[in-house]
Formats: C-alpha cells, sequence, structure tokens
C-alpha cells in the first residue's frame, strides 16, 4: 500500500510506500505544525484523504528547505534512529514469544514463527518506517510546483 499525492496542476505527483509516508507526515506536522493543522483535513493525512492549497504547500516547502539548509532535518533523523535503536525487542505477536506457531493460520504444528524466525522477539513496530532527509527533499521539490494537493 503507499500514498499518491496529486498536484492540483495535473503535471506532477508524489508517491511513496506507506512504510515512508507515515514519519514524513509526521515531520512535516512537527516542524510545521501551523500549516499543516490548518490544511484541509489535516488529521486525514493518514487516510488518503487530505489536501493543502498552493499557498500553503509553498510555506510548508520553504520551511522544510531550511530544515534541510540547515541541517536539522539530517540531526532529526539521525537521533530518530539512534531512538530506534535503543529501542528493545518486544515479544513477537503471532508466536507469543514461543518462536513456535500453532495457530489456526499454520499449516504444520510446531512451524519455525515466520514473523521472528524462531527467535521469540522483534524489533518494534516504528523501525519499519524509514525517514531519510533526501525523501524530504524530494517532497520538498514537489511542494514548490505542485500548485496545490490532494492525497489519493
Amino acid at each position: 500500500m503507499g500514498m499518491d499525492v496529486i498536484g492540483n496542476n495535473g503535471m506532477t505527483s508524489f508517491g511513496l510506500s506507506w512504510w515512508q509516508w507515515r514519519p514524513l507526515a509526521n515531520y512535516c506536522f512537527e516542524v510545521a505544525p501551523d500549516i499543516c493543522n490548518n490544511s484541509d483535513h489535516q488529521g486525514q493525512w493518514s487516510f488518503n484523504d487530505g489536501s493543502m492549497t498552493d499557498s500553503e504547500c509553498k510555506a510548508l516547502a520553504t520551511i522544510l528547505q531550511n530544515e534541510i539548509n540547515s541541517d536539522r532535518t539530517k540531526e532529526y533523523e539521525k537521533a530518530r534512529y539512534l531512538r530506534i535503536d535503543a529501542m528493545t525487542d518486544e515479544q513477537c505477536d503471532l508466536c507469543k514469544g514461543t518462536g513456535t506457531r500453532n495457530d489456526k493460520y499454520t499449516e504444520f504444528k510446531d512451524m519455525v514463527c515466520n514473523k521472528c524466525s524462531g527467535e521469540g522477539t522483534v524489533r518494534p513496530i516504528e523501525s519499519m518506517y524509514p525517514f531519510h532527509t533526501h525523501t524530504v527533499q524530494a517532497f520538498t521539490d514537489f511542494l514548490k510546483t505542485c500548485g496545490g494537493f490532494v492525497l489519493r
């Protein structure tokens, strides 16, 4: 599943996987709350139902570009990964920490858990959502020329 951001100018679009979109959207709301919280459908950026006007996009692009140019985005990225790396593993929800599966979805008894590879633990879900400065730059470039957008 992904998020497609369709420019109102009819010539631009920006697409990311769902795993990449969530941290980007969260970052936008964190660094530009006045713009993002006032945008149409602001609470729906997580549900393929949101939009921004051209002036909101340009204002957000200016803020994001300033964050990138000042290296604050790179610092945010580094701090985020350090925080995630410091998180402890969690009990696997499929095998309940046993390393083997015996649920109604498995064909074989005592099958090695396909989520944790038999370890009984997995990394926290947040580790599955990548955040990169180059993705913020690509979104910023889109915002500068899209003429406003609608999420699909």
